[in-house]
């Protein structure tokens, strides 16, 4: 038995040709767009990451300048100067909370976003307390009793522990 000789016309192998081209072509065309669309997804992802990631660190920023002015005032004894910058920082730092949690509210999954809204939820009573702790040495260097109240702000500094506790765990 030999080798059996096959006959095509040339119109046969160049359709052939053209149709092995043309499905590697789709095929190759399908792999790039799929490939694209996954990195807008991935790029898309990292962006909204990096907006969370920049509102955080301004978050960090707002929160320590909110308890600046009340450490301030015992050296400069400015308490008009102090007070306003006191008063713009708790404007910036509940501008920063509400903007950070619609931030991660939509860039999180609802597991992640259960999570991270509950360690949101005691900075921000953290940054409350600080705000009443300050606005109490304000109120007690304008009647100048600030030493007498010296004495009741372990009630202020036994919440620090239990709000501060989510933070740490």
């Amino acid at each position: 038995m030999g080798i059996k000789k096959i006959k095509h016309s040339i119109f046969e192998v160049f359709f052939a040709i053209v149709t092995v081209n043309v499905l590697s072509f789709l095929t190759i065309f399908l792999v790039i767009h799929l490939g694209a669309e996954r990195l807008e997804v991935v790029a898309s992802k990292g962006q909204e990451v990096n907006k969370a990631l920049t509102g955080l660190i301004k978050f960090e920023s707002s929160i320590g300048d909110l308890n600046g002015p009340g450490n301030d005032i015992f050296e400069s004894k400015n308490i008009d100067f102090e007070e306003a910058r006191f008063q713009n920082y708790k404007r910036r730092f509940a501008s920063e909370v509400s903007e950070l949690h619609h931030t991660l509210r939509k860039s999180l999954d609802l597991e992640d976003w259960n999570r991270v809204s509950k360690t949101l939820d005691s900075i921000q009573l953290y940054g409350e307390i600080v705000a009443t702790m300050t606005n109490d040495i304000f109120t007690n260097f304008r009647k100048k009793t600030f030493l007498r109240r010296q004495k009741a702000w372990p009630k202020w500094i036994g919440l620090m522990p239990k709000c501060a506790g989510p933070l740490l765990s």
